[in-house]
């Protein structure tokens, strides 16, 4: 029987439901949903792309460490 603890699959990728992508209202940059800057943004000013191509296309500009991963 379970215990309730959920398992790891390492081979899955993690992702957001919402989009790869996050900026605020208030910025115009965009960050990786992991990026410690993405946690940073309140829930009500989040912004979600689907795709770092749909961010810049709706005029954000990549934060650095987004920059550094692959598109």
């Amino acid at each position: 029987e379970g215990t309730g603890t959920p398992v790891s699959n390492a081979a899955a990728p993690i992702s957001d439901p919402r989009g790869s992508y996050v900026g605020s209202k208030n910025s115009t940059l965009f960050h990786h949903y992991t990026c410690s800057s993405a946690r940073s943004i309140k829930a009500e000013n989040q912004v979600w792309y689907a795709s770092y191509d749909s961010a810049v296309q709706a005029g954000r500009t990549p934060s650095s460490c987004t920059q550094k991963l692959p598109k």
